[in-house]
């Protein structure tokens, strides 16, 4: 069984910053294999095969949706031809992560163990974000709820942000103010909770 952790939120909160700095901290002696479905700013430039990590692209749209049918197919090859001990999947950022989630334990419960989906919000929108419908599906799906960037917040809109994280239900196994995506890797093991269903 291979673990794999999906990596949601919004475009700019600081998702693909997080895998970089996960892929530079991995175990050594392991191959992550990481599934991009997100153009933004920040990239994955200089993760290298012989460092034991394999990326790929899904393109034509949201895994969740428009490029739906193209999901299973990469995602099998990139088992095939990597062969990890770890895969990373990272939606785009206005991607709705229940049918990708349902993918992964439905079609995948022979081969692949779902740990922690990890959202990124971002503070400098966060407070506008809170009636988006999508925002707010991705945040109840989420195990891990990292407020990232969080030396741009206002106390006060750190503290409305616990307030509002600390109130969902089910709990979240781990709510974290992060600064530069950065996570701790055992994050990545936390349990994820199937019970989780969209607003």
């Amino acid at each position: 069984m291979i673990p794999v952790n999906v990596f949601t939120g919004f475009l700019g909160a600081g998702k693909t910053t997080a895998i970089a700095d996960l892929l530079r901290r991995k175990p050594a002696s392991e191959r992550w294999a990481v599934l991009q479905n997100e153009f933004g700013d920040a990239t994955l430039d200089g993760a290298d095969e012989s460092d034991g990590i394999a990326i790929r692209e899904i393109g034509g749209g949201c895994v969740c949706c428009a490029a739906a049918p193209f999901f299973p197919v990469a995602l099998h090859l990139l088992m095939i031809e990597a062969n990890p001990d770890r895969v990373l999947i990272e939606a785009s950022g206005l991607g709705h992560p229940a049918r990708l989630l349902d993918t992964l334990r439905e079609n995948y419960a022979d081969r692949l163990d779902v740990r922690a989906t990890v959202n990124f919000v971002d503070p400098t929108v966060f407070p506008s974000m809170l009636e988006n419908g999508v925002f707010r599906d991705q945040v109840a799906l989420a195990d891990v709820l990292a407020f990232n960037k969080m030396d741009d917040a206002s106390p006060e809109t750190l503290e409305r942000f616990r307030d509002w994280a600390n109130a969902w239900r089910p709990e979240k196994a781990l709510i974290a103010a992060t600064t530069f995506g950065r996570l701790e890797l055992d994050w990545l093991d936390l349990a994820a909770d199937p019970t989780r269903e969209p607003i």
